[in-house]
Parts: structure tokens; C-alpha cells; sequence
């Protein structure tokens, strides 16, 4: 757990952060807190700084959003079925990923594309199952194949972020995507919230 003396406020707390082109603050991987004079050393988790991270903004008048889960899982992830057929190239977008595609009939029905590894750990970068072939487990499928190949390339940790800001029923609904990878075994280390700050008028 970290332990933590008496560390500077942000500034950001104060007043705003014209880089961020206003009122509108971003928090990610760095913890951070408002102190009082009678605080001497705090204990915590993760999931506590999340909590008192946004305990402080919101008593500073800041709302929150929560944005993106940042997620990491140790490979080899087992367990997980593979596609018999996957198509493995380089990605023409990035030079430092490969882009797998499953294919029936000619068609294309599941795809993801992944990061190649840097010290260790690779990146799912995304994966998708066309619509129409989507609740015959094509997904974990090409999920399991992916981090197979990530391990393949020499990884021994897989990292993703899920944009999970999308209300239930909208097309950009990550629900699903969640629980497969909830179910596989990848584990929440972070998460990107965004806070605004509202002047009264």
C-alpha cells in the first residue's frame, strides 16, 4: 500500500487548468488528494484512491464522469477456446501491431488488433465480432487467439482499456465487452474519470 506524507494539493484543485483548456480536469493513473493541516500519512488501495480522489473534486464542486477502465491480465490466460482459423498480418494502420482476422465464408465475422509487446506486457488494442455473428462465442474466441498470439510475440502481460462511457442500449453499450473480459480474468487497475467544473453564472 502506498504511503504517503503530507504530498502537495494540486493545483488544479484550486483554480483551473488552462492546459486542459478550462475548467475540464483529467485524472488517470496518478493518485491525488487535498490534505488538511492535521493529516499525516494515509494509507490506500487503488480502489480507495479512486474513492478519495473523487470525494475531493466533488466537494470542490467538480461533477464526475467515469470514462475508460484500464484493465491488465497475466498471460497465458487459460481456460479461454481459440478460433480454428485466424488470419494473423501486419496491421496496415500501425507498424507495431498485428491485426487477426476469423473469416466464413469469405466474410469477415470477428477481428482484433494487438500491440506489440513493449518490456513484457502486450496490448489489446480492439476486438469486434460483426453483428450478425455476435452470441455464438466468437468473441471470447478471437479473444483467447489474441492473447495467444501476444504470448506468441513474447508477452508476459496483456493490457486493454474498455471506453465504457455509453449509456445501456446505445450502439457504443460495452456491457458485453466488460463481462468477457471480467470472465477471462483481466482485472480493473485503473480507471479514467473526467471532471467539470460548473461556474455559476
Amino acid at each position: 500500500m502506498p504511503r504517503i506524507n503530507r504530498p502537495p494539493v494540486p493545483h488544479t484543485i484550486d483554480g483551473e487548468d488552462r492546459s486542459l483548456g478550462g475548467s475540464a480536469l483529467y485524472v488517470d493513473l496518478i493518485p491525488s488528494t487535498c490534505w488538511g493541516s492535521a493529516a499525516r500519512t494515509v494509507h490506500a488501495t487503488q480502489y480507495e484512491w479512486q474513492r478519495i480522489r473523487r470525494m475531493v473534486y466533488e466537494r470542490a464542486g467538480f461533477t464526475g464522469q467515469r470514462l475508460w477502465r484500464y484493465m491488465r491480465a497475466d498471460l497465458p490466460v487459460r481456460g479461454l477456446p481459440h478460433l480454428a482459423h485466424v488470419r494473423v498480418q501486419p496491421d496496415p494502420g500501425e507498424k507495431d501491431a498485428r491485426r487477426l482476422e476469423a473469416r466464413q465464408d469469405d466474410r469477415l465475422v470477428a477481428e482484433a488488433v494487438v500491440g506489440l509487446p513493449v518490456q513484457g506486457t502486450g496490448v489489446l488494442w480492439w476486438i469486434g465480432v460483426e453483428p450478425s455473428a455476435r452470441g455464438r462465442g466468437l468473441g471470447r474466441a478471437m479473444l483467447g487467439s489474441a492473447l495467444d498470439v501476444l504470448a506468441g510475440l513474447g508477452a508476459a502481460a496483456a493490457i486493454l482499456y474498455v471506453d465504457d462511457d455509453a449509456p445501456p442500449g446505445d450502439e457504443r453499450d460495452r456491457r458485453a465487452a466488460n463481462a468477457l473480459y471480467d470472465s477471462a480474468g483481466f482485472i480493473e487497475v485503473d480507471r479514467l474519470n473526467s471532471y467539470t467544473l460548473s461556474r455559476p453564472a
